[in-house]
């Protein structure tokens, strides 16, 4: 996995190491775990998400 890791040590996953990590757990391929999603582009926005907004920082003010 090539996920960012901020300077507390936190490992934020890119959309491709989330369809990894959920092939790996589920025992398909990543062609296959893509194929599950509904919508790549929501898992790149999740993603992104909590590398812009780390642990303890509300996403909403």
């Amino acid at each position: 996995m090539s996920g960012e890791e901020d300077e507390e040590g936190f490992v934020y996953l890119r959309a491709d190491d989330a369809l990894e990590a959920y092939a790996a757990i589920f025992g398909l391929t990543t062609a296959e775990s893509a194929d599950h999603l509904r919508s790549r582009e929501a898992l790149e926005g999740a993603c992104s998400h909590t590398s812009m907004f780390g642990p303890g920082q509300p996403a909403v003010r």
